[in-house]
């Protein structure tokens, strides 16, 4: 019997409890709290400049980077933009010292020309002194060739040649 009464005891508890969490639940949902005034400090208007200014840290970054470099090395002659200057596609930045350029393009076309020259002289065929001066040439070496042969069989040569 006295367990009944226990159990019945427990479950009173129980019922009592599940009661009392759920008229607290009503009460909070269904009954507002009382709204508080807040408190206001009245100023007079009054006309001036307003000044907003707003101070944070980080990095800035631009739309578009570009890594820039010559087809060629050489000097710098002149810079046309500064840091942090806007530019726009297809300006001219800075250019390079050309003269050494110049003084190559001066010999290339030197040499261009000399070619064409020569070019041209083979073209026409060979010039009748042209001709004489080779005959001449090949005839001197003739000569020396005989001269030699000749020194190689005297006596002079074939006591070097024994030595």
């Amino acid at each position: 019997m006295r367990s009944l009464k226990a159990t019945q005891y427990l479950t009173l508890v129980a019922m009592l409890g599940v009661t009392s969490g759920a008229g607290y639940y009503g009460y909070q949902r269904y009954y507002p709290k009382p709204v508080v005034a807040a408190q206001v400090n009245a100023v007079d208007v009054a006309m001036g400049n307003l000044t907003a200014s707003v101070t944070a840290t980080g990095s800035v970054a631009g739309p578009a980077q570009s890594k820039l470099a010559f087809k060629s090395g050489g000097r710098l002659s002149e810079l046309k933009v500064n840091v942090g200057d806007p530019v726009k596609s297809g300006q001219v930045l800075a250019r390079l010292d050309d003269s050494d350029l110049q003084m190559a393009l001066a010999q290339a076309r030197g040499s261009l020309t000399s070619a064409t020259i020569k070019l041209e002289q083979l073209k026409a065929g060979p010039r009748a002194e042209d001709v004489r001066a080779s005959e001449a040439s090949v005839e001197s070496a003739r000569l020396r060739l005989e001269q030699v042969r000749s020194y190689e069989a005297g006596p002079e040569f074939a006591i070097v040649k024994s030595q």
